[in-house]
């Protein structure tokens, strides 16, 4: 997992005020009234409407790279209204400035991050959360003192593995955490493939602190302490 290190080897855990890091996206979507209507807006085929904050705009910009000219089956920005929102973050959901932004074919607004916020996020890959952003359904308690730490993940079925703690990798900046899994007694025959929620229990040489608990992809993990 030294890899996974060397990419969060700059991260400024000594900074006055901690970075954010995303472990989700930086713009909220719902749904929309088409497929023509999601793909329009995953190619960033928008336009924007007379009037939107210059600020709205460039939150946009950050969280998705340039604007297209529109089209055909272009959508249009029609509105914005600065709110603010939960977004996902190594150390849980924190609420932060963001937009509230009409777009045609979407079925309810989008929600994305303002542009000043998305100035305080740090990744090893520049505008992007690290290997892809958020891994579905990982988290991790920590105990008060920030060493105790209880790991969960989707792994393989019980009926088929037992996972015995967890490798770790640590430097100054990261923690890299990777279950170690073992073939259960007496499994034997085809395997069915699907995943369940598993868990391991795993003791820090020294607490978390400021530093980022990543998976072996570096993939940054939620990590807040247990209020008891």
């Amino acid at each position: 997992m030294s890899g996974a290190l060397a990419l969060w080897a700059q991260f400024p855990v000594d900074a006055d005020q901690r970075p954010l890091v995303l472990t989700g996206p930086r713009l909220i979507e719902a749904g929309y009234s088409t497929p023509q209507a999601q793909q329009a807006f995953r190619e960033r085929n928008l336009t924007v409407g007379p009037g939107l904050p210059a600020q709205a705009v460039a939150s946009l910009l950050g969280a998705g790279g340039p604007l297209s000219e529109g089209g055909r089956c272009g959508l249009v920005v029609c509105s914005a209204e600065p709110t603010r929102r939960g977004f996902a973050t190594d150390r849980g959901e924190q609420t932060l400035k963001a937009w509230s932004l009409t777009v045609t074919g979407s079925l309810t607004p989008l929600v994305v991050l303002d542009a000043d916020e998305q100035e305080r996020i740090w990744s090893p890959v520049e505008g992007h959360s690290c290997g892809g952003g958020e891994v579905a359904g990982v988290r991790a308690d920590l105990d008060a003192a920030g060493t105790r730490l209880r790991y969960q993940f989707y792994g393989s079925p019980r009926r088929y593995t037992d996972y015995n703690g967890a490798e770790l990798a640590t430097s100054k900046t990261a923690v890299a955490i990777a279950p170690r899994a073992g073939n259960k007694t007496g499994a034997t025959g085809n395997q069915l493939l699907y995943a369940e929620r598993r868990e391991v229990w795993v003791d820090l040489p020294t607490p978390l602190g400021a530093r980022v608990l990543i998976d072996a992809g570096a993939r940054p993990i939620q990590a807040q302490t247990r209020s008891h």
